[in-house]
């Protein structure tokens, strides 16, 4: 369900975790709800909601249901213009497609930002509205850039216009 980006990759011995059913709903909220405080009262469901078993939880949303999720099949590919990446986009809802076809956008607009790191330092960042990049030798001369002498990242994330920015994917060169 998109958390995949903050899953570590090795979960420790005796980590406790919880299965989560149909039984559990998530609580209604909208873009205005973004950054409210909630109230909420956890407990037994065949118990009255005021019984002492409950418990009172506070809650601010973050959005973090409208986060878009992180593009995958980063490649990259030298061309006569310059570096290309590509990348396929990821979707929230209605994504278990199985056909020739690309996912839903499930987005007001299809839109990526993608930079170029070196050293953890950005030297480029664009915004591009195809799953495409050209990092072409002109951009690359305008920021110092020696590919094959040095190691460059190239990072991609899907913009969102309710949420912003996902979780990135990167690929290095």
């Amino acid at each position: 369900m998109g958390s995949d980006a903050d899953i570590p990759s090795v979960w420790p011995e005796g980590t406790q975790f919880v299965v989560i059913n149909d039984a559990l709903t998530q609580p209604k909220a909208t873009a205005d709800d973004l950054g409210r405080l909630r109230q909420f009262r956890i407990g037994p469901a065949d118990r009255p909601e005021g019984d002492s078993t409950f418990t009172k939880h506070e809650v601010t949303f973050t959005g973090q249901g409208l986060r878009p999720y992180s593009p995958c099949h980063l490649r990259s590919n030298m061309t006569p213009q310059g570096m290309e990446l590509c990348w396929i986009r990821r979707t929230r809802l209605g994504g278990d497609v199985w056909r020739e076809t690309d996912v839903p956008l499930n987005e007001a607009l299809e839109k990526y930002r993608v930079r170029v790191l070196r050293a953890n330092n950005v030297l480029r960042e664009e915004t591009v509205y195809t799953p495409v990049y050209i990092y072409s030798t002109s951009k690359q001369d305008e920021d110092g850039v020696k590919l094959g002498e040095e190691t460059f990242l190239f990072e991609v994330a899907q913009i969102s216009e309710v949420f912003g920015a996902g979780p990135a994917k990167w690929i290095a060169f």
